[in-house]
């Protein structure tokens, strides 16, 4: 049983509770926190057997007995948490794995880490295709692109009525502009130690969130492309996220067989 603790009841965080909550009987979701308390409460009420104890601080989190915290929250929450978490033992899922380009807060993070015994999990997240290019950045990328397409309300834009390339440039200024958004080019670039050049399109005739990855180097060509649904129209998040957290939990819960690398 892997005892959980929950940062932000947002709609990545609420839905990956409910379904911890109506399927998952192999992890306790423990306590939960949200800057918004009501959002906490809000989720609480929601669920159907777990109880999950609504704490209004990060202390009071860790003073639970988890053994592991999930972060849905943003980069921010991950600068102002992590630390602490990692040096209370606690291992941690990192979602808004934007706040890593921060490479002093990981080394001092992982740094911590391995003194406590904690581990740092980054899922992947809305994109797929993590596994080859953490093979292929050994053999060396030469060219690193990943191009982007949301619906503009996805991107808390307004009044876009044709395909428009709102940022082209690399994922530290990508990640700075669209914190809540663009996360996976984050995740690309810490798999691969390479800085992705990011393109960002919003565009008004689609409601998937589709994400292109283009790679070339000495092993030669890779092209990704996927095409996520949102968790709901109002949500600037992809439903495969939340998948991506759950899938690695059903791995920690079961320890005995590992696929992919």
């Amino acid at each position: 049983m892997i005892r959980v603790g929950l940062i932000g009841c947002g709609a990545i965080g609420s839905s990956i509770a409910r379904v911890i909550d109506e399927d998952f009987d192999e992890v306790d979701l423990v306590a939960v926190f949200d800057r918004d308390i009501d959002k906490a409460l809000e989720l609480v009420k929601k669920l159907k057997r777990s109880r999950p104890r609504v704490t209004s601080s990060i202390e009071e989190m860790l003073e639970q007995s988890i053994d592991l915290v999930i972060e849905a929250a943003s980069p921010e929450a991950v600068e102002r948490y992590i630390v602490d978490i990692v040096a209370r033992g606690k291992s941690i899922v990192v979602l808004s794995s934007g706040a890593f380009l921060n490479r002093d807060l990981l080394q001092k993070t992982i740094q911590i880490a391995e003194n406590t015994g904690a581990r740092i999990y980054i899922p992947s997240g809305a994109i797929g295709g993590i596994d080859i290019l953490k093979a292929a950045s050994l053999l060396g990328i030469n060219e690193l692109v990943l191009t982007t397409r949301k619906n503009p309300k996805a991107l808390g834009l307004d009044d876009i009525d044709k395909p428009l390339t709102i940022f082209e440039g690399d994922v530290i200024e990508a990640v700075k502009r669209f914190p809540l958004n663009i996360n996976i080019a984050a995740t690309i670039a810490l798999a691969t130690n390479k800085t992705p050049i990011v393109k960002i399109i919003a565009d008004p005739n689609i409601n998937e969130n589709i994400h292109e990855i283009y790679a070339k180097g000495l092993f030669g060509e890779i092209r990704i492309e996927i095409r996520n649904k949102r968790i709901d129209e109002k949500s600037r998040s992809s439903l495969i996220t939340v998948s991506s957290v759950l899938q690695l939990l059903k791995q920690l819960s079961r320890k005995s067989l590992a696929i992919g690398t």
